[in-house]
């Protein structure tokens, strides 16, 4: 630390030292070995020998008279610290004053510091993004308690047996609400390695100083070096103020650019450009941890890869057209499109993360050992893919000129499809659960995708306090009790305050000291029990003191709720879990319990009690027994109803696990309980509105995708010969024409026998003209047979047709012919056609959804977003209801499919918003001239269209229950 003072001597105060060494007794607690010396404090380990707990006690030792300012900090320190009681945070058990020296006591933290786990060398990423989000439980932990702690680094940052962080060390912290005048001196208190720009400039600070000093820390974690060096702590001032961090590339270590882009933002000079909560910077580090990924599922790779197939489509048919309109082969276009396919996931997965497709779904590339992979590694990865899905596919096609060219041979107008068809049954031949349905161009890469959990946390629990009444002042040790909550027979539970800590604790009171818990248990407790402080004995009578919690017994926040959700209960019986798992291992048992004995923090954290937290009831909740590890299904059973209460919509995933605790479908152990509840915490507890709008993102892309074809193919095609165009677009009706001229063979009228000559002179005429063009051959390879067929004939019938006798034909098939300026225009001036069109195309797409949701209960769409459907009571949707909530939702736009389908609807809708040759494909055989869309049709189809995203925008906002679900009585749930 650095305080930059001018200190005035003084004469000591206290002219003798205490005896701080091993073995040596320092009130009623024995030293054992020491942990660390600070300029004023020394830290040890120590035993109480009163209750035999180990702690790390904290002396004051330096109490010389300008050290005024520092016994303030040391007093306010453990005041601050025993305000936290979240795992994530040091917990102090006791303050006071031995032989003139003030000392605090710690929970001993087993793993040391995190500074002296990087004195050995930089930590890997996700190690050290994963003992930032600890820390960042703890800062928020703290703020939630109205605390900034201004003083965030390694050598604060404690670590325990399993390598959870707990954040420490709180000697310089101040509320956020009131600033203490230790910060008013202008003073500057802090390490200056990790101290953000307005701490040093003496500026008002807040959590985003605090989160400078994470980004600082975690700097260092992944580097093994500070951001900022110097021989003196002016010098590293200077720099923090007015120069940049050391680049990542001068270290010699590999720091994944997204975690990169993350330390730098939280290293911005000016504090709005940093993250502005711990919730942000949470949601940011989580995909780079080893808690935000999990092997991607096959539904969601598939989506992922018809997006992104949805996105170059467009693009290889404007480069096939294009290079046939420039006389060029269009079996370039394949190669071009496999090119810019190389280019696209290479740089998004590598710099990205995932292409659009995969970010849409969640799904991020990484490595195997789930780190960012390298620009090689996935450069790798991408050719192999190309490789073995289109590689096969492509070479016959160049060397057969070209799909057009294929398309010409019956026999191997399908090789290119079938051999992509085998390079897919090639890359998923390696994939298995155990592997992370890894392709072969994953295992021989060594990545992977990964699937981005959701790391939802429980919402803020009310601090709800039980009701007391006033108690006669008396002290139970070091603590004066102000309010009764309960008396029941020989037992009581009273609060009391602490005044050298300035905090609240419960006292818990025996008439008959056999009634108490044995010492032992209470010392041993683990996180998911109430902090014991200590025992004592008052005129007979036994007590414990205990932490007081913050927040509510689950009884009454279940009540208040009228039922807790699956995100609430989840992290409750999580943490039961785990308490109870931890006390078997330890005494056997668990003791007598009641469901009533559940308390629940502010922030969401269960405790199991020792006792009632109210005055006891006769309901049935209230029940005490003995919990073993043989009964304990019951006894987490009945938690499981008092949070419900009976009228919990589960997640799908879920189901199982509830029904395991009971006796139909028994859970095995407690252990295979926590495992289930671990493994399902980050998934997702309830349809966020970003899951619910993923399936509308998707028909988005589809309708994006309609809307660029239209606007784009017909100005591409516009470029081609008119020959071409006159035979792509009208190829069905001329050969129709002629199909009706042989049908009637003599007894044809003379009209349809004109018609029939007609025909043929233009397509001779066809026939002459791409025997002048360079890419005719081609262009006439890629036709149908029977139109080529019809070509050859025409051309031996007339091989050299006039400019007067085509123009005569061309005059006579126009009321056949569908070609013209409005049938080729493109650009923006065709947009609300092009949207109208995408309307057209949803609604097939609705009535497939219809089809879906019956087969799949629920559809395509939900199960690759990992949406499932159950009623009201949270049983699952039979398909019936499943089919008609689809039907509901997609309402709109199949009336929209229904007026297409009209008598002449096809005509119209496509005349209103295709290209030419979609209306050929679609128009009659008969010559009539096609009926106009007329206004109030159009008017219907836009309303509907609106009507459709209107419902969408619904669904988005309400996503459990859209207005479809409601009609149908359905609720959305996570898979």
């Amino acid at each position: 630390e650095v305080a930059l003072r001018i200190p005035v001597p003084r004469p000591n105060v206290c002219p003798h030292m205490p005896d701080l060494s091993p073995g040596a007794r320092f009130g009623v607690y024995r030293l054992i070995r020491p942990l660390g010396k600070g300029g004023f404090a020394e830290v040890w380990e120590a035993e109480n020998e009163g209750n035999g707990r180990r702690v790390a006690l904290k002396v004051l030792t330096e109490l010389r008279a300008e050290s005024a300012r520092a016994l303030e900090r040391f007093q306010q320190e453990g005041r601050i610290a025993a305000s936290l009681a979240s795992p994530r945070c040091v917990y102090v058990f006791d303050a006071g004053t031995h032989d003139g020296f003030p000392y605090i006591t710690m929970e001993l933290v087993a793993g040391g510091t995190l500074g002296d786990r990087i004195a050995h060398g930089p930590l890997d990423a996700r190690a050290a993004v994963d003992i930032v989000l600890d820390v960042l439980d703890g800062l928020e932990s703290a703020q939630q308690a109205g605390i900034l702690h201004r003083d965030v680094k390694p050598s604060n940052v404690f670590l325990d047996a399993g390598g959870r962080a707990k954040i420490g060390d709180f000697g310089i912290s101040k509320s956020l609400e009131v600033d203490s005048h230790l910060s008013q001196t202008g003073a500057f208190l802090g390490t200056p390695y990790y101290a953000s720009p307005e701490q040093i400039a003496a500026e008002p600070l807040d959590l985003r100083s605090d989160l400078y000093s994470v980004g600082a820390m975690l700097y260092e974690l992944v580097t093994g070096k500070l951001p900022y060096q110097g021989t003196n702590a002016s010098a590293v001032l200077a720099q923090v103020l007015t120069r940049e961090p050391v680049p990542f590339a001068q270290h010699d270590v590999a720091v994944p650019p997204g975690l990169q882009r993350v330390i730098l933002r939280l290293l911005a000079k000016s504090k709005e450009k940093r993250f502005q909560s711990y919730a942000q910077l949470r949601a940011a580090l989580l995909p780079l941890s080893s808690r935000g990924l999990a092997p991607a599922g096959l539904a969601r790779r598939f989506g992922a890869i018809v997006v992104d197939g949805l996105l170059f489509m467009p693009l290889g048919v404007a480069l096939g057209t294009r290079s046939l309109a420039q006389g060029g082969q269009a079996a370039l276009a394949p190669g071009v499109v496999a090119a810019l396919e190389f280019v696209y996931f290479t740089l998004l997965e590598r710099y990205w993360g995932g292409s659009i497709g995969k970010r849409l779904f969640g799904l991020r590339v990484t490595g195997a050992d789930g780190t960012a992979p390298t620009l090689g590694r996935v450069a790798w990865r991408t050719a192999l893919y190309l490789l073995i899905t289109s590689g096969a596919s492509l070479l016959v096609q160049v060397l057969a000129g070209g799909e057009l060219a294929l398309a010409a041979r019956p026999v191997l107008r399908y090789v290119p499809n079938v051999l992509r068809l085998l390079g897919s049954g090639v890359l998923l031949s390696t994939m298995r659960r155990r592997n992370g349905y890894a392709g072969l161009h994953e295992v021989v890469s060594n990545t992977r995708v990964m699937e981005l959990l959701a790391g939802e946390r429980s919402g803020a629990v009310p601090r709800t306090a039980a009701p007391v009444e006033a108690a006669a002042t008396a002290e139970y040790g070091p603590y004066r009790t102000t309010a009764t909550v309960w008396r029941d027979g020989g037992e009581a539970l009273l609060v009391a305050r602490d005044a050298e800590l300035h905090r609240d604790v419960w006292i818990h009171e025996f008439a008959d000291a056999a009634a108490a818990p044995a010492v032992e248990r209470l010392r041993s407790r683990g996180e998911g029990s109430l902090p014991w402080l200590q025992r004592g004995t008052r005129d007979g009578l036994t007590w414990d003191a205990y932490g007081a919690p913050q927040g509510t017994p689950l009884e009454r926040w279940a009540a208040e709720r009228g039922g807790l959700g699956w995100r609430e209960m989840r992290d409750v019986l999580g943490a039961l879990a785990r308490e109870l798992e931890s006390r078997f291992a330890r005494d056997g048992t668990a003791g007598p319990l009641s469901p009533r004995q559940v308390w629940v923090e502010s922030t969401g954290r269960a405790l199991l009690l020792d006792f009632p937290a109210e005055r006891a009831s006769a309901a049935p909740d209230g029940a005490v027994e003995e919990v073993t590890p043989e009964t304990w299904r019951r006894f987490v059973g009945r938690v499981a109803t008092l949070g419900f209460q009976h009228r919990a919509v589960l997640p799908e995933y879920a189901r199982p696990i509830v029904a395991g605790l009971r006796d139909e479908q028994p859970v095995a152990s407690i252990g295979e309980f926590r495992t289930s509840l671990e493994k399902v915490a980050p998934r997702p507890a309830e349809v966020t509105r970003a899951r619910r709008a993923g399936p509308f993102a998707v028909l988005g892309t589809v309708a994006a995708f309609v809307v660029a074809f239209r606007m784009a193919v017909p100005a591409l095609m516009a470029s081609l010969p008119p020959w071409w165009r006159d035979i792509t677009f009208n190829g069905d009706t001329y050969l129709a024409a002629l199909h009706r001229a042989d049908s009637a063979g003599a007894a044809a009228d003379s009209a349809t026998r004109n018609t029939a000559t007609a025909v043929q002179v233009v397509l001779a005429a066809a026939a002459r003209d791409a025997r002048a063009s360079p890419q005719g051959t081609s262009l006439v390879a890629g036709l149908p047979a029977p139109l080529r067929t019809a070509l050859d004939s025409a051309a031996r019938r007339f091989p050299a047709p006039d400019s007067q006798l085509v123009a005569a034909a061309r005059t006579r098939l126009a009321v056949l012919r569908t070609e013209g300026p409005q049938a080729l225009r493109g650009g923006l001036a065709v947009v609300p056609k092009a949207v109208l069109l995408a309307f057209t195309a949803l609604s097939f797409v609705g009535a497939c959804g219809v089809v879906l949701a019956l087969l799949l209960r629920g559809g395509l769409l939900f199960s690759l977003f990992g949406i499932g459907v159950v009623r009201a009571d949270g049983v699952p949707a039979g398909r019936l209801r499943c089919g008609a909530r689809a039907f509901v939702a997609w309402s709109p736009l199949l009336l929209l499919l229904a007026l297409t389908a009209l008598p002449g609807g096809v005509r119209v809708a496509v005349q209103s918003g295709t290209s030419g040759a979609m209306s050929v494909s679609a128009s009659q055989a008969s010559p009539p001239a096609a009926p106009r869309t007329t206004s109030s049709s159009l008017w219907l189809r836009w309303a509907l269209g609106a009507l459709a995203l209107a419902g969408a925008a619904v669904a988005v906002s309400r996503p459990t229950r859209g207005l479809a679900e409601r009609v149908c009585g359905v609720v959305l749930v996570p898979r």
